[in-house]
């Protein structure tokens, strides 16, 4: 199923970091496509960057005005380059704010892709305020896709107007399955949001140190990122690979024998998850260490694909107990994770393409 439209991805973060942008890719297969991100741009792939600030900026004046810069580029990246029943993808509410007037003075067919609600997610003032302009915005457009049935619950948008798509992940090679693994040793894996108290890494730390049976493989960037570095200098079992895009995660993924996704009860957000990494601990076959919290959690116990916890004391006892007596149990959670992709999940777009297609390619 092919579309002969032009789309228009518009996108808070460079491309190569985001699942989202690449998988929009897919589903509108057979359009010419133009990205509009924060980040270096690529014109010969028809990636432009919209913002002053290539990088983010660290100072919270900086990032405030680095945002309602990019937001009002978008208007006119809109502007300039769209036309008439062109589709426009946006991918972020930063994105939409000002992006999705142009859009209707173009005569665009608009998609709004809720990856996680700007009022939940950012450190803002007047959130009330801010989720009822999200609201109003979702109530007046002709698509817009949540990853979880789950998130319903947060705006109220009919549902001729909504498309549910998972963050199933839509590599291009086949899961290698851990087929690098170290049986001498448990080798645990967090790659992502390098964020200070929420995401568990912390503990995470801890528990290595202590534990000597287990070695720590992390990537990605955030506040954390000095600390760690430091921390690996004096400890040879735990290892930083910097930043790290969605192509790579393949190359992190065969060493590990546990992937680890914990939320914080405490994030209202985090209650409404749709992790990436619950969907690629199913494709690469290797057990999810993850909260109760989470809307997945459910599935995880049910097809014993891996392991639950409650809090942080919970994580934390259940990573000093592990030992590599622990391996063969892991290798059979990791293959009944890979099963439950491939009943569930293996032609998981070829549906999502349809709907979309019938929703907003053939209008």
């Amino acid at each position: 199923m092919y579309c002969s439209k032009k789309v228009f991805v518009l996108r808070a973060l460079s491309w190569d970091r985001d699942a989202r942008i690449q998988r929009w890719t897919s589903i509108y297969k057979g359009c010419t496509f133009i990205y509009g991100i924060w980040g270096k741009g690529n014109k010969e792939k028809n990636i432009y960057s919209i913002t002053s600030f290539v990088r983010k900026p660290k100072k919270k004046l900086l990032i405030a005005i680095g945002y309602m810069i990019f937001s009002i580029n978008c208007f006119f990246f809109i502007i300039l380059h769209a036309k008439k029943n062109d589709i426009v993808i946006f991918t972020d509410f930063e994105t939409l704010l000002f992006g999705v007037f142009a859009a209707k003075v173009k005569g665009c067919i608009i998609h709004y892709d809720i990856a996680d609600p700007f009022f939940m997610s950012k450190p803002i003032p007047f959130k009330k305020f801010w989720k009822w302009i999200e609201q109003f915005y979702a109530k007046n457009i002709e698509l817009v896709t949540i990853p979880h049935e789950k998130r319903k619950e947060i705006f109220q948008i009919p549902s001729k107007n909504t498309v549910i798509v998972e963050n199933v992940p839509n590599f291009e090679t086949n899961a290698l399955l851990g087929e690098q693994k170290n049986n001498n040793m448990v080798v645990l894996g967090y790659f992502g949001n390098l964020e200070a108290d929420a995401r568990g890494i912390e503990i995470l730390l801890k528990a290595v140190i202590q534990n000597k049976h287990l070695i720590l493989h992390l990537a990605g960037k955030g506040t954390l990122e000095e600390k760690i570095i430091n921390i690996v200098q004096k400890e040879s079992r735990i290892k930083y690979f910097g930043e790290f895009s969605y192509n790579t995660l393949g190359q992190r993924m065969r060493y590990i024998d546990l992937y680890i996704a914990f939320y914080d009860s405490g994030k209202l957000l985090h209650t409404y998850a749709a992790p990436n990494k619950y969907y690629e601990h199913l494709y690469f076959g290797i057990p999810l260490v993850t909260t109760k919290i989470i809307p997945q959690s459910a599935a995880i116990s049910q097809y014993k694909t891996g392991y639950c916890v409650e809090n942080k004391e919970e994580l934390f006892d259940f990573l000093l107990s592990i030992t590599t007596k622990n391996l063969e149990e892991f290798s059979n959670y990791g293959k009944n994770a890979r099963k439950l992709w491939d009943k569930n999940y293996a032609n998981y777009y070829s549906k999502v393409k349809k709907e979309i297609y019938d929703r907003v390619v053939s209008v």
